[in-house]
């Protein structure tokens, strides 16, 4: 076949080139490169003379776009989440997709603390980020309670942005359940999308945090 004939098989492709790089999703924007790339592959193989480097390059872009995106409908498959991972995603992760949450809490460590134990130390040079699942802890500076922090509230955030020493000690005021990561793990195992929903999280608690203080005051 001629190349003339086979042109409208390349505009068709550069149409839905032009289709990826319109859309937000990058599922579609991968569905959409390797349908166009798709038709690529005749208008290359079917000439006079095939065109082997861009059928080879073709194919391989392709093969990457398949892995991919089986990869993320993998990732948007519906999943039922535990109880406690639940919990947590209806609170302080309600920003986070159901697999978001689960990841973040595969993340992490759960703890338990004893009434009186103490969770934080004034002072203390804190390389983790805590969040309550169930309990209360009390928040004391200098000897004196400031905050009462139920489930559903990190504790440490600050020290945690900051990178500085924490300003009060943490203690469990009754059996407490708590979920912790390490500064490795928020900053070297979580993926991009993962690390800023979770400084999302993070912000939201500290704004909740500051209404309620304003309003504690009135």
């Amino acid at each position: 076949m001629n190349a003339q004939s086979l042109a409208p098989l390349l505009h068709v492709a550069n149409v839905l080139y032009f289709f990826s790089y319109s859309v937000r999703d990058i599922l579609w924007l991968r569905a959409l490169t390797v349908a166009g790339m798709t038709l690529c592959l005749p208008y290359y193989g079917m000439r006079a003379t095939p065109e082997w480097p861009p059928i080879f390059w073709h194919v391989v872009f392709i093969a990457v776009n398949l892995f991919q995106i089986g990869w993320l409908l993998k990732e948007r498959m519906p999943i039922e989440l535990n109880v406690d991972e639940a919990m947590l995603h209806v609170g302080p992760l309600r920003m986070m997709s159901p697999q978001q949450v689960r990841k973040i809490v595969r993340q992490g460590v759960w703890r338990k603390a004893s009434p009186g134990e103490r969770i934080v130390e004034e002072g203390q040079q804190l390389n983790r980020l805590i969040l309550i699942h169930s309990g209360e802890v009390d928040v004391r500076s200098s000897g004196d309670a400031v905050a009462r922090l139920t489930g559903g509230q990190f504790v440490g955030e600050m020290s945690y942005l900051t990178g500085k020493p924490t300003t009060a000690d943490v203690l469990a005021t009754g059996p407490v359940l708590y979920l912790e990561w390490t500064d490795k793990q928020i900053n070297h195992q979580l993926d991009t999308d993962l690390f800023l929903a979770l400084q999302s999280a993070i912000g939201i608690d500290l704004v909740e945090k500051l209404q309620r203080m304003r309003e504690a005051e009135r």
